[in-house]
């Protein structure tokens, strides 16, 4: 069984959710979102992986050049009405 990639690309920043405590943050991470919510992690500092739950993935978009207006895409989980996230 080979384990699909969902999405791959590079993150600003990256802030994790610990239950009863602040949350801490990583910024310009690698990031390999897989399609069973597992997300592995790499920047210049650590390098770890998690559950997609667990965390906040602030993307880095390049903008199109002949594109003036910005877009904004909502992810849905398999099977689900509602739009990933908290």
């Amino acid at each position: 069984m080979t384990l699909g990639v969902f999405k791959q690309g590079k993150a600003s920043c990256v802030i994790f959710f610990h239950p009863g405590e602040e949350g801490t943050y990583v910024e310009n991470v690698d990031v390999t979102l897989y399609e069973n919510g597992f997300v592995h992690l790499q920047s210049s500092t650590e390098e770890t992986t998690v559950h997609l739950r667990n965390i906040e993935i602030i993307w880095q978009f390049k903008k199109e050049a002949e594109s003036k207006t910005g877009s904004f895409r909502l992810l849905r989980l398999k099977g689900s009405d509602k739009p990933a996230g908290p």
